[in-house]
């Protein structure tokens, strides 16, 4: 053709004309039709190429050059290929035949990819071809539909979820034939994927491609499950009652399965759909799919369940996929969020962590929680977003007191939503801070502790810090103060880290002779504690370090440092004799279990895994898969302390066989308390600034500067808290074997109440219990712990549950819940914190428990028939009557030593005895009285500070000598004179209340009752009675409870006889009135002193015989002829 022919002369093109005859518009034609290959025009129907064409057309128009993918389906009738679409269903015996076409942008999309998708939406590939059209690469496929399907109803379906998984918003598995087999759209499919991999998380029987067959063989109840969701949730359908009735079909249809597996599987599906109370599912649906639930609801969870439970997964903005978990132990709750790498068992992980959690939490007012998520394809702070991004979907928030729900709830408030970083997040608090500001969170900056206003942990070295205090109380109780003395050490962990390298600077006299970490394994056999400090100290300082950075020239005679990758490491004389092993060649994993059991002061974990468990404990139990050959048994430990800085360092199993065996160790959650107990002081303190800055009286930053400002006090808090737990424990371990009933009843009480669990907390059932009691041992510390964190729980619980957190005399916590420049400042605000009542119910419990033992409530509730509330009220009384307050203050400031003689109690125990005889004493007095706690101390208060005051000057004869000798064995263990002599009183004023009463019925002074109660003392050996009916040991709660009753029955004699007395002889003087009466019956008191000394003294008389004594001592006294 020449330059000048006529366009019009030429022939036709068939293609351009074909199109035009079916409607395209000419300009469209002209464009396309040259584009378009004759190997496409030859193989397509005009029909397909016109429907190709419009959307080319289409997509080149709208669609921005990061194009997508576009799929349709087409319905080619009985033979591939024939060329003809049809327009009309035909339905075949056997098999449909269809096409699928293909569009992807610019780049060529790999068959690989392609045929996946069609292959588990059910079809068979017969062919394939494709072709570059423009800037669009296109695939043709045969395909061959064998199963269920209709091709004019499911066209669209197939279309959308092929375009969906291309795109990345879909996933190319098993599921995906619930397309075609129950003509679900991708998006319900999704919805079940959600439960599904729930399910995987719950139920490791079986595999995603064993539930996506159950479904596509039963898509009944595929569409029902996906029904159930939307009729619960979806605004535009919800139906509650619908929902309900199909709850019951889907366990009907349960019941008709033939395989037990089946059963499992979809009745385990309903149960989850049906436990779920929030989703963002129709609030958020750009954000990955995430459902709250029900815990208690969902079938085969493993304990310990959580209260609230939260599960994500799906598309994450971007590309890639987020897969994450949420468990909390109650509605206000928080903890860490752990990146994990552990897709198939993230569920078992997180619940791991969140026991931990929920334990190191009892101290802080949020129960624990643990989050964990873990990414498929997506960047590591892209899944993080997404994830918190779909957590902070279901939550409530507020507006002032108003509480903002969110959409489609089917549960209560729930506006607590507090997280941490944990391991791979540690620098993420800033993103998910930025997050919940811009959403308008409630929370601010305080959602995620530890951001840029926040409090950096590994600076201040809480975590670490925390963990000293509770080595230097181990050390202290073994008669060495590793501040000041020389402690040989090994540990798990290096200087980068926060826990291990702030542990290792706490004092120049650590000697350091083993470490080791993920890289590299140390060993110094004989260390210069202070050259190699300094070295510490500069190596923390670099920042990012590993021991093999640490200066060699420093190592002492046969010392070195080898990376784990070695083959073998030649252990040199002066190693071998430091571990006291016999060998001259080991491996890595060999020389770090040498480590471990090296014959040392301290072994301190302050890395990641579990490196210890217990001789009886399987293996394969222990979930740590990763550190397998480096654990080691408890019962090869040969160092004298293990601290935990780590979590899960030891198994609790572990734990409890070590220290059975005299080692001496907590566990993580009292060792590593400090840094969750900074965050909780954290957030609580942003929100009450918060408030100041709504109200316009501080502004952002200078709540940033109080922030700061209080960073020494918050930690010299936290740090107080771990070191009174430490002292609780040490209490309770004193105890625990002389009075073990007591803590059987509170155990026992516990897991009745599903506050703990024998199984799963590991701890003695009945006849465990009754086989230590016969060997003369009771609870180890570990256990302890456990028991502890969980009657803290329990009774915070209960005091929420009362009006206590509402009296006046508890604002006192309130206000002692923040460092006192704080609450002094802002104190036109205190009231107003969301979680004020939170804070005292936190600051009652703490306080009472870490002074007067975790067994005092219940106790003294079963004694008494009361409940723990009532217990807790009459407690703040007691111990106002007697400023045992001043005495805490003084006991934190010297920290006396601890006495070990069961028959000399030291000052703490001392003031618990007194407070439980006053609590015991006003439960029976304040019943029905309705007197708030304010003005029941006010009332008896001054009454004790005179007893007090005439007991040092007018006691009886056996009250001094034991006020003597409980003062001298008080000044041994650190005390002034002065404060022992004070606090020796206080054995003898356990009758207060009575003697309180008595002053205003018979119209005399204490002082005057005061030595009226000396006189009949003298007289009777009230006093030496009591002694001996305390005395008396027992093992069941029973006997202890009628020796209560006993000493009950002498009190009451006491009070009695004064009141006969005086009310008898009115015009004489106490002691006068009593000497009358004493005289008047002296022949009937001769003889019933004479029955006591008997009784006193006789081996066979027991609990039986010191009561009839103390009957007979009433009739002589009181009883008239």
């Amino acid at each position: 053709m020449t330059d000048d022919t006529d366009p019009a002369a030429l022939p036709p093109d068939p293609v351009r004309v074909a199109l035009e005859s079916a409607g395209v518009d000419s300009a469209t034609a002209d464009r396309w039709a040259p584009r378009l290959p004759a190997t496409y025009t030859s193989v397509v129907s005009t029909t397909e190429m016109v429907d190709d064409v419009k959307l080319l057309a289409e997509l080149d128009e709208t669609t921005p050059s990061s194009g997508g993918a576009h799929v349709r389906f087409l319905d080619v009738g009985p033979e591939p290929g024939d060329g003809e679409e049809v327009t009309e269903v035909r339905q075949h015996p056997q098999s449909k035949f269809v096409v699928a076409s293909a569009l992807v942008e610019r780049s060529p999309l790999e068959l690989s990819k392609l045929v996946p998708i069609l292959e588990r939406l059910g079809f068979w590939v017969i062919d394939a071809q494709h072709w570059t059209i423009g800037r669009w690469w296109m695939h043709r496929v045969g395909l061959r539909l064998d199963g269920p399907g209709n091709p004019a109803l499911d066209r669209l379906r197939w279309s959308e979820a092929a375009e969906a998984v291309l795109e990345g918003r879909s996933e190319a598995d098993d599921l995906l034939g619930l397309v075609t087999a129950a003509g679900l759209s991708w998006q319900e499919v999704a919805d079940l994927r959600l439960f599904v991999t729930h399910r995987l998380q719950v139920d490791h029987r079986y595999s995603l491609e064993d539930m996506a067959a159950v479904l596509v063989s039963a898509p009944g109840a595929a569409s029902a499950l996906v029904e159930l969701f939307a009729r619960r949730f979806d605004p535009d359908r919800q139906d509650l009652k619908r929902a309900e009735q199909l709850v019951s079909e889907l366990f009907a249809i349960c019941d008709g399965l033939e395989r037990l597996d089946d059963d499992r599987m979809l009745r385990g599906l309903a149960s989850t759909v049906a436990a779920v109370t929030r989703t963002n599912r129709w609030s958020h649906p750009d954000h990955p799919r995430a459902v709250k639930l029900d815990p208690a609801a969902v079938a085969d969870l493993p304990a310990p369940r959580p209260a609230h439970e939260t599960w994500v997964h799906g598309a994450v903005p971007g590309g890639g996929r987020v897969s994450g978990i949420h468990l909390r132990g109650g509605t206000v709750a928080r903890g860490g969020i752990r990146w994990s790498d552990r897709p198939h068992d993230l569920r078992t992980e997180v619940l791991d962590l969140m026991r931990t959690q929920v334990l190191k939490n009892a101290p802080i007012i949020p129960t624990g929680a643990k989050g964990g998520f873990v990414s498929d394809g997506a960047p590591g702070p892209d899944a993080y977003d997404a994830y918190i991004s779909a957590l902070l979907d279901l939550t409530d928030d507020r507006r002032g007191d108003r509480v903002v729900p969110a959409p489609g709830r089917l549960d209560g408030d729930d506006t607590y939503l507090v997280v941490a970083a944990d391991r791979g997040t540690a620098s993420f608090s800033d993103r998910a801070n930025r997050l919940a500001t811009e959403r308008g969170y409630w929370l601010g900056d305080a959602f995620a502790s530890g951001g840029s206003h926040g409090y950096d942990h590994k600076a201040l070295g809480v975590t670490a810090r925390g963990a000293w205090e509770a080595v230097v109380h181990h050390f202290g109780r073994l008669g060495i103060d590793p501040r000041t003395e020389e402690i040989t050490v090994v540990g798990i962990g290096d200087m980068s880290g926060d826990v291990f390298g702030n542990f290792a600077l706490r004092s120049p006299h650590l000697k350091l002779i083993g470490a080791f970490d993920h890289r590299h394994v140390f060993c110094d056999p004989d260390p210069d504690p202070a050259t190699t400090h300094r070295e510490r100290v500069r190596m923390a300082a670099l920042g990012r370090s590993s021991w093999d950075d640490y200066d060699r020239s420093l190592l002492s005679e046969g010392g070195f440092i080898v990376p784990r990758s070695q083959k073998q490491v030649p252990i040199t004389p002066q190693v071998a004799s430091v571990l006291r092993i016999q060998a001259e060649v080991l491996t890595p994993a060999e020389l770090i279990r040498a480590v471990l059991t090296a014959p040392v002061d301290l072994l301190f974990a302050g890395g990641i895994g579990t490196f210890i468990r217990s001789g009886s404990e399987p293996e394969s139990t222990v979930d740590d898969r990763a550190n397998s050959e480096l654990r080691v048994t408890a019962e090869d430990l040969r160092a004298r302390v293990v601290g935990e800085g780590a979590n899960l360092a030891v198994t609790q199993r572990g734990r409890i066989a070590y220290a059975r065996r005299g080692g001496r160790i907590n566990r993580d959650a009292i060792d590593n308390a400090a840094g969750v107990d900074t965050s909780d002081h954290e957030v609580n303190l942003k929100i009450l600034l918060d408030l100041a800055v709504g109200d316009g009286t501080l502004s952002v930053e200078e709540r940033n500067r109080v922030l700061a400002d209080q960073t020494e006090a918050v930690v010299a808090h936290v740090l107080g808290r771990v070191r009174r737990q430490c002292e609780r424990l040490t209490h309770s371990e004193l105890l625990s074997g002389r009075r073990q009933a007591w803590f059987e009843l509170v155990l026992l009480d516990l897991v009745k109440e599903g506050v703990l669990d024998h199984d799963v907390d590991v701890l003695p059932d009945r006849a465990q219990m009754e086989a230590r009691r016969d060997a003369g041992a009771g609870l180890t510390r570990p256990e302890l712990a456990v028991v502890l964190a969980g009657v803290k729980r329990w009774l915070a619980a209960r005091v929420l549950e009362s009006d206590i957190p509402d009296e006046t005399a508890t604002r006192r916590f309130l206000v002692g819940a923040f460092p006192a420049d704080v609450s002094s400042r802002f104190d036109s605000v205190l009231d107003r914190h969301p979680l004020r009542r939170e804070l005292i119910a936190s600051g009652v419990v703490n306080g009472l428990v870490d002074r007067l033992g975790m067994t005092f409530v219940h106790r003294i509730a079963h004694d008494t028939a009361t409940s723990p509330a009532e217990v807790v009220r009459a407690s703040l009384v007691a111990e106002g009557m007697v400023g045992a307050e001043v005495w805490w203050g003084r006991m934190a400031e010297i920290r006396p030593g601890l006495l070990d003689d069961p028959d000399v109690p030291d000052a703490h125990q001392l003031v618990v005895d007194l407070c439980d005889q006053l609590t015991r004493a006003e439960l029976l007095r304040a019943s029905g009285r309705g007197d708030d706690i304010a003005t029941r101390i006010a009332s008896e208060r001054p009454v004790a500070v005179e007893v007090a005051a005439a007991l040092r000057r007018h006691a009886s004869i056996d009250q001094r000598r034991g006020q003597t000798r409980r003062a001298q064995s008080l000044v041994k263990t650190g005390w002034s004179e002065d404060d022992a002599a004070a606090l020796a009183v206080m054995a003898d004023l356990g009758n207060v209340h009575d003697l309180a009463s008595l002053s205003r019925e018979l119209d005399r002074s204490p002082r005057d009752l005061v030595k009226g109660y000396a006189t009949l003392d003298d007289g009777l050996g009230l006093g030496r009675l009591a002694r001996t009916v305390s005395g008396l040991e027992f093992d069941d709660r029973w006997a202890q409870a009628a020796q209560a009753m006993v000493l009950d029955d002498l009190v009451r004699l006491g009070r009695d006889a004064v009141r006969t007395a005086v009310a008898a002889h009115r015009g004489l003087d106490a002691p006068g009135a009593i000497r009358q009466v004493l005289a008047d019956r002296s022949v009937e008191v001769a003889e019933a002193v004479r029955f006591c000394r008997e009784a006193e003294v006789d081996p066979g008389a027991g609990l039986a015989g010191l009561a009839v004594a103390v009957r007979a001592l009433e009739r002589a006294v009181i009883t008239q002829p």
